[in-house]
């Protein structure tokens, strides 16, 4: 299994439900575990933000990937200013102007979340820090470090994620 940043923590969930059998092995990259480890700054922008998305939550059927965008520019407002101004000045046809599309458009094609899952997400993730406090149980299976650390796997920790800072990971 294989799973990028929340793909992660559904790669590991997946994991401990399926078994040894199905699942003999996984890899995560970028994959928040311990959410509360120093005070990450996402976290607490996420913990800050539910008041807000609260009324999306519990009266829409989704969580809007365009919501979740939104969530992630808070991170640093300013950026997406930053990086079409650097846009600007490239040349159309240059590798750089393509890498820039590219990730852009990987960036902007999120799905929607059902809303009920973002709630338990949120809820279980941000707030409770099940996964980091090793209560975290999915289908009554306990999805633990020290269970998912018995299969082979490949833990890809980011060094300079806004989204998911090294120690959480």
């Amino acid at each position: 299994l294989l799973g990028y940043c929340m793909g992660g923590l559904l790669a590991a969930a997946a994991a401990a439900v399926w078994g040894p059998d199905r699942a003999s092995g996984y890899m995560m990259i970028a994959t928040p575990w311990d959410f509360h480890t120093g005070k990450p700054s996402f976290t607490t922008l996420v913990q800050n933000w539910v008041p807000f998305i609260c009324p999306v939550l519990y009266t829409q059927p989704v969580l809007s990937y365009y919501h979740l965008q939104s969530l992630f520019a808070m991170v640093d407002p300013s950026n997406a200013y930053q990086k079409y101004v650097r846009y600007a000045d490239l040349d159309d046809e240059s590798e750089a102007a393509a890498l820039f599309i590219l990730t852009e458009s990987w960036l902007q094609s999120g799905e929607d979340l059902p809303s009920s899952l973002a709630q338990e997400f949120i809820r279980k993730w941000y707030i409770l820090n099940d996964p980091g406090r090793g209560v975290w149980r999915v289908s009554g299976k306990d999805v633990r470090a020290d269970v998912l650390a018995a299969r082979p796997s490949l833990i890809v920790v980011p060094m300079r994620d806004r989204l998911v800072e090294p120690q959480t990971a």
